[in-house]
């Protein structure tokens, strides 16, 4: 809660110095990552067991576990679309922004994939499926007894960064909204520094309202839904725009559409109902707050018509 006020003060203060904190601790994220990974491959000191063999795939114990896993693994990758939303703020989007996302969607699988790769180096398959904390696990066996430290470190650095960004994001979705005749006029307000202030400060304290309800295990879940949510009202979204409004520019492509669209949109709706299996509860409460928000919606789109 802490790193939330000392963000949303920095953040206040201008959109420069909140870009500079992110490009800082984003590169500290990585070394920091790097570091723990060429640590990993240097130790030698565990003698892998063979991997146990296991032929109940569709057990139904298997199959929740595969989508519990594949939903953190969502949520660990989430974000790398999230330089969309600042395409306004970037003077060359039409080639920034592709290039952002090739470049850091392959950056982040990269480290990811060679952490775990490390991680097996390290400890066989069975010690990390029975770990809680498996990054803990290998840094106390590569590190002795400040292994827990630095994973500590480590976490808390790259949480920084996460917060840090999730902090940009909501205030400009809600601008646009804002500009849009979706959400409140008051949310057009930018502030001298280049930040939307009022909306800035609302997406803040809706952020501590959650923090203040839910564990970060809850958070995440709940993170990891609405973005598939998300992606599919994106993909939706794009053939619809493109059989209302065909004549419009479009300097982003879309290979093979609308095959690869309509293939998106029902790997999404798999996903969904896969989630839905495995953490009903956590959708429910998805669902409510969703239902919840739409009376909202309806009275704010009414008053943009009224106002047209």
């Amino acid at each position: 809660m802490a790193f939330l006020i000392g963000f949303v003060l920095i953040h206040i203060s201008g959109v420069k110095n909140g870009s500079l904190i992110q490009q800082i601790t984003s590169l500290i994220k990585v070394i920091c990552f790097v570091a723990l990974i060429v640590a990993c491959f240097m130790y030698s000191g565990v003698k892998l067991n063979p991997i146990e063999k296991n032929n109940s795939f569709f057990g139904i114990g298997i199959l929740f576990g595969f989508f519990k896993s594949l939903q953190l693994i969502i949520g660990t990758y989430d974000g790398w679309y999230s330089v969309c939303f600042f395409a306004e703020e970037d003077k060359n989007p039409s080639e920034n922004i592709p290039k952002s996302l090739y470049t850091g969607a392959i950056l982040v699988i990269l480290i990811y994939v060679l952490i775990n790769i490390a991680f097996l180096h390290v400890l066989p398959v069975a010690s990390l499926a029975n770990s809680h904390l498996a990054a803990a696990d290998v840094s106390k066996v590569v590190f002795g007894n400040n292994g827990a430290i630095i994973v500590t470190v480590i976490a808390i650095l790259s949480l920084i960064s996460i917060l840090n960004a999730y902090m940009m994001i909501p205030a400009r979705i809600l601008y646009g909204l804002s500009r849009d005749g979706f959400f409140f006029q008051k949310g057009t307000a930018i502030n001298k520094g280049g930040t939307p202030i009022v909306t800035l400060l609302i997406s803040s304290l809706f952020s501590l309202l959650l923090i203040s309800i839910g564990s970060f295990e809850v958070l995440f879940s709940f993170g990891t839904f609405m973005s598939v949510i998300v992606w599919g009202l994106a993909y939706c979204s794009l053939i619809k725009l493109r059989t209302k409004e065909p004549n419009l520019p479009r300097p982003y492509h879309s290979w093979w559409y609308p095959w690869s669209t309509i293939i998106a949109i029902t790997a999404t709706f798999g996903l969904l109902i896969g989630f839905i299996y495995s953490d009903t509860k956590n959708f429910i409460i998805i669902l409510i707050i969703s239902l919840i928000s739409y009376p909202l919606f309806l009275v704010l789109n009414h008053r943009n018509k009224k106002n047209k």
